[in-house]
């Protein structure tokens, strides 16, 4: 059977059942608790020898939604299983019939769980660092592993004028980002600090953890059965990757990071995201030598509880600098969260409100900023290229993504994978995608921006993440290629329409962005922190 057919008819099913038995969040919270904590009782399993590095709370953010898809299947389960009991009015059947469904989703996922692996691939490099040379003390740290991560930073530095901080990067990230702010003596690699022996050190942890896994089956069978279910039986491989690579790995990372803070005696650290292994070493171990913990968030937290859960786990964190109310309500339900210190200062990355921007509407530029499954939209931006020669339109790929097979170089010009849009919006008078989180930049900008969700998965990609649909951008919100088409002609020729277009995006920008400049904004994080 096609793989494209059943993710479709999983996702309506799902989808579906969730719809119809009626949508019950504080169930799904319960639920999200019920399966962070079992993850936290591996810590019974862990040695004592390793206990202080709380290894169990490194994994939770990728344990529960990436290396199982634990967080999701129990949710899933939960609706099925009120659904056909709406129906059957059976609790016997209803539960026999969700577990046999959830089972054989997740038998299919096997695969994907096997291939699994360490985070990032490990580098048995020489250390570059200079072992003889004197630290001077550094009050706050920098950290992050992805280049979006480290945007935010470039953005906040070049408005707080900041000099005394350090970049904490992984070795991946070392010759692929240029940040205007960061001077070469300014970065940390995190490799640099990685024992002698670290092959040998991880073989061994490797073989140790395994070990430990196969010696507690029968323990962990006991830990995953949540709601009657017995989830270990058919996520044992991302259960046997937890012991394999993450915890190793964990562990690894974890003795760096003490390294690192011990080295430098930092007196605050301030990360982005919680979710990867890198980052959350770092905190929990910042959290372990009583360093203050802060999370500078670079991007939407979702408009519902689980794209936060998915985000990560926000148990180490001392402080949230976040976007505004939305944000707030959100981490709010992060139980995990205990010091319940958010403060609302919009974002060094966004000016609020957005700025205003000159229309060209004689020879207006379109920008398509490029995500995962748009064959359709790519097809629909053809045709109307096709039928307005005079348009130009500039297809923007994906991070990473330089593959022009299958658009047409012809009616398009191309950027490629290898830099942020960001870069390049303000050449442009309209910006279109699916559901690119960039849209917040060109709305910013003071950009119109129209949303294209033709695949089946985009109309709920927006608003689960962002709270984006047909009401909330009625005015741009196209759920079909002649919508397309129609809303580009009157953004273009009709500046009424396009005002209110404006307008809504507005609207909707700061309702989720606290108004702040971005000068405003790092200034604010700046004093909140007391960095000066």
């Amino acid at each position: 059977m096609n793989k494209q057919f059943i993710r479709k008819f999983n996702y309506i099913l799902y989808s579906y059942a969730e719809k119809l038995s009626g949508s019950d969040i504080d169930s799904e919270e319960k639920l999200h608790n019920q399966v962070v904590a079992s993850i936290f009782k591996i810590k019974n399993l862990i040695p004592e020898k390793y206990q202080e590095h709380n290894l169990e709370r490194v994994i939770a953010a990728k344990s529960i939604s990436y290396n199982t898809s634990l967080d999701k299947s129990v949710r899933q389960h939960f609706y099925l299983k009120k659904l056909l009991y709406k129906i059957s009015k059976s609790k016997t059947l209803s539960s026999n019939l969700s577990s046999k469904i959830i089972d054989l989703k997740e038998t299919r996922l096997k695969q994907s769980m096997i291939d699994k692996g360490f985070e990032d691939e490990f580098l048995f490099i020489s250390s570059e660092r200079d072992l003889q040379k004197d630290q001077d003390k550094v009050q706050l740290l920098l950290f992050g592993s992805q280049p979006s991560h480290l945007k935010i930073f470039d953005s906040f530095l070049k408005f707080s004028f900041l000099k005394d901080f350090k970049l904490l990067i992984p070795h991946k990230l070392k010759d692929e980002v240029i940040l205007e702010q960061v001077t070469k003596e300014k970065i940390i690699i995190f490799e640099d600090y990685f024992p002698p022996n670290i092959e040998k050190e991880l073989d061994l942890l490797v073989e140790e953890f395994t070990e430990i896994y196969h010696e507690n089956i029968s323990v962990l069978e006991n830990y995953f059965q949540l709601n009657g279910h017995d989830y270990f039986k058919t996520q044992r491989p991302g259960f046997k990757n937890i012991f394999t690579f993450l915890l190793p790995q964990s562990l690894v990372y974890s003795r760096t990071a003490n390294t690192i803070l011990e080295e430098f005696s930092f007196s605050t650290v301030m990360g982005v995201r919680p979710r990867r292994i890198f980052d959350r070493a770092i905190l929990q171990k910042a959290k372990h030598l009583n360093v203050h913990t802060s999370l500078l968030i670079h991007s939407t937290l979702g408009s519902e509880p689980r794209e936060l859960w998915s985000s990560g786990i926000y148990d180490s964190c001392d402080l949230v600098l976040g976007w505004g109310e939305k944000h707030l309500q959100l981490i709010k339900k992060d139980k995990l969260f205990d010091s319940g210190n958010f403060i609302k200062c919009g974002s060094p990355l966004f000016n609020s409100p957005p700025q205003k921007k000159d229309f060209k509407i004689d020879s207006p530029k379109i920008i398509y900023a490029s995500t995962r499954n748009d064959e359709s939209i790519i097809n629909a931006l053809e045709n109307y290229k096709s039928n307005n020669p005079n348009i130009h339109i500039t297809i923007k790929l994906h991070p990473g993504d330089n593959q022009y097979d299958k658009i047409n170089t012809n009616l398009f010009s191309m950027e490629s994978g290898n830099f942020a849009i960001e870069e390049i919006l303000s050449s442009f008078d309209l910006f279109i995608t699916s559901y690119s989180g960039s849209h917040l930049s060109a709305i910013s900008e003071g950009i119109p921006v129209i949303f294209t969700p033709f695949f089946y998965e985009f109309s709920n990609d927006l608003q689960t993440l962002y709270g984006i649909n047909d009401k909330t951008m009625s005015f741009s919100y196209a759920k079909n290629t002649s919508q397309m088409s129609n809303f580009i002609n009157r953004v273009i020729e009709e500046s009424g329409y396009r005002e209110k277009l404006l307008n809504e995006q507005q609207k909707y920008f700061t309702d989720l962005i606290e108004e702040f400049s971005m000068k405003e904004s790092a200034e604010k994080i700046t004093q909140v922190l007391n960095l000066r």
